[in-house]
């Protein structure tokens, strides 16, 4: 067996204490200053032989002068070593108690941060309870509101988001290629100026409000100059289809398919529209609530500050995987045109649309091309894809 310096230091240091408490002993002490007395009066009686001598002897005997001669010499001693003595005692009890009033103040302090460490772990591992529960709730809430929307038997839950899906192409497609009659004429032009993210945003404004409620003045303000001439124009012909579809549906209302013809401009050819329900109806009463709820169900979990970044990213993971495709996509759709900056942080940083399918998204500016700065940081920051089937590779 080897030892280091610091291992005979400490070696010595633990004798050393071991020796110390044996000598501050109050039986030892005692007994030593006993034995100092006894061998002082053997030495006193045995070897000053005058004493002994027969002739002095006589004379100490009568006169008593051993006596006090043992009393003078012995007593100052006696009575300084029993104040010594004394003293010991009182500062060996005082060193005792004070080391005992240490130890239990020590005690004191380590079962106090005890129960603080308990007291705190308990109390985060509550408030992660709460929150789990909290999140579960408001799944259960989410799936509620997905299961509540309904058109028929046939199109209700998540079928009815393929439907939407389908109804905004729909719309996007004929703002921008425009529509003619059977002469010819245009029923209304495409406008050669305007944007892919401002027809999208048209387009949206369409389907989300429905013709009656987007036509409305105050809705109509919240357009640019461009989207208001094109909304202007084409109006009268949406307007013209949902009415049609209406009265199709009022005299036979089993019907579960809605159709409509048009000229498409680019190549003179008939087009046919086939809708699962009557479409420009709008859906403002059936997404509003959800996307909100969806919206604020995220910033709970990022508002936790209890929660570290993975923590929140796997929270988001569970409700994203509870979003079909094109859920997703109407979400995207969703934000992009109006709330943009308020989703950004879930869908960079959280992954929150990484599943979407991007071959559905057929309209407004591709979105690989909208995103392509967060692709970058995103990889750049977490070495992943932002897109699970993104085409964008970053460098690197």
């Amino acid at each position: 067996m080897s030892f280091d310096s610091d291992s005979i230091k400490l070696l010595v240091k633990s004798w050393f204490k071991k020796l110390s408490s044996i000598i501050h002993s109050p039986i030892l002490i005692g007994l030593g200053g006993f034995l100092i007395i006894i061998g002082f009066v053997y030495w006193v009686a045995h070897f000053p032989f005058w004493i002994h001598d027969s002739k002095n002897y006589q004379i100490y005997c009568d006169t008593g002068q051993i006596g006090d001669t043992l009393g003078g010499i012995m007593g100052p001693p006696i009575a300084i070593l029993g104040v010594i003595l004394t003293f010991l005692a009182f500062f060996i009890q005082y060193r005792a108690n004070a080391e005992q009033r240490q130890q239990f103040e020590r005690s004191m302090v380590q079962q106090q941060q005890h129960f603080e460490k308990t007291l705190k772990e308990q109390s985060k591992t509550h408030k992660l309870e709460q929150i789990e529960n909290r999140f579960f709730e408001l799944l259960k809430i989410h799936k509620e509101n997905i299961n509540e929307l309904t058109f028929s038997d046939e199109i209700n839950g998540r079928t009815l988001f393929r439907v939407m899906h389908h109804e905004l192409r729909v719309i996007y497609q004929l703002l921008k290629g425009g529509v003619k009659d059977a002469s010819g004429q245009y029923i209304f032009k495409p406008h050669n100026s305007i944007s892919e993210m401002e027809l999208l945003e048209l387009a949206y404004f369409i389907f989300f409000y429905g013709i009656q409620i987007a036509s409305s003045k105050q809705n109509i303000e919240k357009l640019s100059d461009f989207q208001k001439e094109m909304f202007n124009s084409s109006m009268q012909y949406f307007r013209k289809i949902r009415n049609d579809q209406k009265r199709i549906k009022r005299l036979n209302a089993s019907r579960k398919t809605f159709r409509f013809s048009y000229i498409d401009p680019a190549n003179n050819k008939i087009k046919t529209c086939l809708f699962e329900n009557v479409p420009f109806n709008g859906y403002d009463n059936k997404l509003g609530h959800l996307y909100r709820h969806l919206f604020r169900s995220c910033q709970y979990i990022l508002n936790q500050e209890i929660l570290d970044f993975e923590q929140k990213r796997e929270y988001i993971k569970m409700l994203r995987a509870q979003l079909s495709n094109y859920e997703q996509v109407m979400i995207y759709y969703n934000a992009i045109v109006w709330f943009k900056g308020q989703w950004d942080e879930l869908f960079i940083h959280y992954q929150f649309i990484h599943n979407i399918p991007l071959d559905i998204i057929k309209i407004g500016p591709a979105i690989e091309d909208l995103y392509k700065n967060e692709i970058i940081v995103v990889w750049e920051n977490y070495g992943e894809y932002m897109f699970e089937h993104q085409q964008f590779r970053p460098a690197g």
